[in-house]
C-alpha cells in the first residue's frame, strides 16, 4: 500500500497542507485549535502515517536571520531607507540578546534550507516563499511587508498599503482633482496588489471613474532603471495626449513617481499645476527632486521593532499575530490644486 502523504492528510482534515505539516512536525506555537490538531493526528495514525516529530529540542543560537532576495541585496543594505529598517531591527534584537544575520539567496527554497541547516532561532523575510519550503522550517517565520500565507501559523508585519494609497487619493480629491491615475509595474506582489486595491477602492468610494489608460502597470522584464524610465516616459506621453488627461497620479513607489516627475517636466508639464504626483515609501530621494516629491511614509522603525518582538514571542511558543502599521502622506511640492481650479 502506498504510504499516505501530508497533502492527503490535509485534504481529509479540511486544512491547508502547511497546517498539517506544522502539526505533524510537532510545532508548538502554531495557532491551531486542539480539536483540529487531534483530527489531523487521528487521521495520520489511522492511515499508518509515521510521525517524525519526536526529536530533541533544537539548541538555541540566539541568532535571528533576515532573509533577502539576492537580486535586491545591494539596494537593501546600502540605501538609507532600508538601512533604517536593518539598523532598527539589529538594535532591537541586540537589546533582547539576539544577533542579526543577513542571509541571501536567489532561490527561495534553497535559501530556506540553508537557514534551517544553520539553526537560526527565527527568520524574518519579505520574500514570496514556496509553501512546502516554509512548512519544512523548524523555526518561526515572520513575514515583512506582506500578509502571512496562513495567519494561524506565521506572524506578519506590514504597512497599511490600502489605507495609505486611499488617503492620498482622498487628499488629491480634496484639492479638486477628479481625474487621478495609477502607475506601477507587474507582476504585482502582495503589497503592490494592496496598493492598487487602495486606489480602486478610493476612486469607487469618491465616485471617480477611471478612464481607459489611467491605470498603467506594464510588465517588468529585467527591472532595470532604463526599463522603468521608458515605461514612465510612455505613460506621461500617453496621458498628456489623452482627450481627458489625468491631473494627478499615485504610484506604487517613489522610484516610479520620481521618473514620472522627471519626464513630465521634460515634456513641458508643470508639477503640480498640470500634474500632481505622489510616491510611496518616502525615501530620501524625495527631498532631492524639484519640486520635492510628496510620498506615503511607512513607519519603518516601528515595523522593525514589531518584527523583533514577534520573533521573540514565537520563539517563546506564543501564537502568531498580524500587525498593520499606519502610514502617513507627507505633503510636499509635487501635489497641489490643478491649475484650472
Amino acid at each position: 500500500m502506498k504510504p499516505i502523504t501530508q497533502k492527503e492528510i490535509a485534504k481529509r482534515a479540511g486544512v491547508s497542507q502547511t497546517a498539517a505539516s506544522m502539526v505533524l512536525s510537532g510545532r508548538k506555537n502554531a495557532a491551531i485549535s486542539e480539536g483540529t490538531k487531534r483530527k489531523i493526528l487521528s487521521i495520520a495514525q489511522k492511515s499508518g502515517y509515521r510521525l517524525r516529530f519526536v526529536r530533541k529540542e533544537q539548541t538555541r543560537t540566539n541568532t535571528i536571520a533576515y532573509l533577502l532576495d539576492a537580486r535586491s541585496f545591494e539596494s537593501e543594505v546600502t540605501e538609507a531607507y532600508y538601512q533604517r529598517f536593518i539598523g532598527s531591527l539589529a538594535d532591537t534584537l541586540d537589546g533582547k540578546g539576539y544577533a542579526l544575520a543577513v542571509a541571501t539567496h536567489a532561490d527561495a527554497a534553497k535559501a530556506l534550507r540553508t537557514v534551517s541547516e544553520r539553526g537560526y532561532d527565527a527568520v524574518i523575510t519579505g520574500r514570496d516563499l514556496p509553501e512546502k519550503s516554509i512548512a519544512a522550517m523548524e523555526c518561526p517565520v515572520i513575514f515583512l511587508n506582506r500578509p502571512s500565507p496562513d495567519a494561524q501559523l506565521y506572524s506578519s508585519v506590514m504597512p497599511d498599503n490600502k489605507g495609505g494609497i486611499a488617503a492620498a487619493v482622498k487628499r488629491l480629491h480634496e484639492m479638486g482633482h477628479r481625474a487621478i491615475a495609477f502607475f506601477g509595474m507587474t507582476p504585482l506582489n502582495a503589497h503592490s496588489k494592496e496598493r492598487l486595491a487602495g486606489y480602486t477602492n478610493a476612486c469607487s468610494s469618491l465616485g471617480l471613474s477611471a478612464h481607459t489608460g489611467y491605470i498603467v502597470t506594464p510588465p517588468r522584464r529585467d527591472g532595470t532603471y532604463e526599463e522603468v524610465s521608458s515605461y514612465a516616459k510612455d505613460a506621461v506621453a500617453s496621458w498628456h495626449a489623452s482627450a481627458i488627461p489625468p491631473t494627478a497620479v499615485v504610484t506604487m513607489g517613489d522610484v516610479y513617481a520620481l521618473l514620472l516627475l522627471s519626464h513630465a517636466r521634460a515634456m513641458g508639464m508643470r508639477v503640480p499645476e498640470d500634474l500632481s504626483i505622489v510616491g510611496f515609501d518616502n525615501t530620501i530621494a524625495c527631498l532631492s527632486s524639484a519640486p520635492q516629491l510628496a510620498s506615503i511614509e511607512q513607519d519603518i522603525e516601528t515595523m522593525a521593532t514589531s518584527a523583533a518582538f514577534m520573533a521573540e514571542e514565537l520563539i517563546a511558543g506564543r501564537p502568531p499575530r498580524t500587525v498593520v502599521i499606519p502610514t502617513a502622506l507627507m505633503e510636499r511640492g509635487s501635489i497641489g490644486p490643478h491649475a484650472s481650479k
